[in-house]
């Protein structure tokens, strides 16, 4: 932080909340009982690490990567968190020495909060004590977490690398999740009691799902690794939990399973079912020899679809706003159907309802006929498609007017969607 660049002397605005509670609010966040939520899978599967750690003893390796991975999760924790307010971990930084020295309100808690998260002694402290916590192993006990006889429940670990497999367009990101963990309980010999963890990984630049998504899979449980910097992507990040927790597990009673259509995952896989551990792999493999090669270590391995089936009943979850958000009730399989337009936006694209059996496909005007101008539909409009599978859920094309009519657009004079003059041109006098 010394290296901010010069911080201006006038009060300034850092978005929907004013400079001077900037402070006060990320003072409460590293103190409140959320971001010790967040973190409590983290202490969880890194405590083991700490386990024989003493002031003054020599760090290892794997305790310095879990102190190095804790702190880049912290920051992107708190660049979410100054998003929130509307501000950013840059401007934070910005403004961080100046108001140090001012003794504005909340910031020297700020600054103790950082300080100790960045003191490794410090941190490892902490860890070591979480380590008691968690696995009640007292001082000068040899008792080993992998393989306590007295532990007899199951564990299942669900790893999801949701950038190479994200949340379809048509599903929210509660119903996909949760049909997600659901269907895993299941192939795991039917154990729903089962100590179940879904994990994912991401980097928020990337804008892999939606803000809705995103709660919608925090109801679900799903825990979210984020990833700030390039060096450190969320493929590394997955590696790195699936060593650590097959560290930890006992393998006659854990299911790890990987969600993902990536190979570089194939040679975990290996080592995971070579270790004892049950394997499994849902995909979006693109043809036979992907999904040979995906599952070829796994106990078992299906495509995704067969998750996203079972969300074809459940209710959207939560959209931008606290508002209700549609989610298709019956899948739409390859066909030919008829239909009425339930939404069109001026970007182009819109929302078909399918007339028999329900549900909804998605629509650009690309799928539309050559028009005198625009393409487009009028919400309300009835017509005829075909449906076509895509990665991202169904899609209409060939769309035509029932009959094999025309369509609006086609039949529109000037080919402008509500026709009407152009807006911004008066009339000649």
């Amino acid at each position: 932080m010394s290296d901010s660049p010069p911080v201006p002397t006038t009060p300034r605005s850092l978005g929907l909340v004013p400079e001077d509670a900037i402070f006060p609010i990320l003072d409460s966040y590293l103190r409140g009982a959320s971001l010790k939520s967040a973190f409590q899978t983290f202490y969880r599967n890194s405590a083991p690490a700490f386990k024989d750690f003493s002031i003054g003893s020599e760090y290892t390796l794997q305790q310095m990567s879990v102190h190095r991975e804790y702190c880049s999760t912290l920051e992107a924790l708190l660049s979410r968190r100054l998003e929130e307010i509307g501000s950013s971990f840059g401007r934070f930084e910005d403004v961080f020495e100046s108001s140090l020295e001012e003794g504005k309100e909340g910031v020297e808690g700020v600054e103790e909060a950082l300080r100790r998260a960045g003191d490794f002694e410090e941190f490892a402290g902490v860890m070591k004590g979480m380590y008691d916590e968690f696995y009640g192993v007292g001082e000068g006990s040899s008792e080993e977490v992998k393989g306590n006889e007295g532990d007899q429940s199951y564990h299942l670990r669900i790893l999801w690398d949701i950038e190479n497999v994200p949340i379809p367009r048509n599903i929210s990101g509660f119903s996909f999740a949760s049909n997600l963990i659901s269907y895993c309980e299941e192939m795991f010999r039917g154990r729903a009691g089962a100590d179940t963890l879904c994990t994912a990984f991401h980097c928020p630049s990337k804008r892999t799902f939606t803000e809705a998504d995103g709660r919608g899979m925090d109801r679900a449980q799903v825990e979210q690794v984020v990833v700030q910097v390039k060096r450190e992507d969320a493929d590394r990040k997955m590696v790195a939990r699936l060593r650590r927790e097959s560290r930890v597990l006992p393998a006659g009673r854990t299911c790890f399973v990987v969600v993902t259509s990536d190979l570089d995952f194939v040679s975990s896989m290996k080592g995971l079912g070579e270790g004892g551990y049950t394997v499994g792999c849902l995909h979006r493999a693109e043809g036979y020899e992907q999904a040979k090669a995906l599952g070829g270590y796994a106990d078992w391995a299906q495509h995704l679809s067969v998750v996203e089936g079972r969300c074809g009943e459940e209710e959207g979850g939560e959209g931008v706003g606290g508002k209700k958000r549609n989610v298709v009730k019956t899948v739409v399989k390859k066909g030919r159907y008829t239909g009425t337009v339930q939404f069109w936006g001026k970007g182009g694209w819109g929302f078909i309802k399918v007339s028999k059996g329900g549900g909804k496909v998605f629509c650009h005007n690309l799928a539309l006929p050559p028009a005198s101008h625009h393409r487009f539909l009028v919400v309300g409009e009835e017509c005829e498609f075909d449906v076509i599978e895509t990665e991202k859920g169904p899609r209409a094309e060939n769309v035509v007017g029932l009959g094999g009519g025309m369509l609006t657009c086609q039949a529109s004079k000037n080919g402008r969607q509500g026709g009407g003059r152009r807006r911004g041109r008066g009339r000649k006098k």
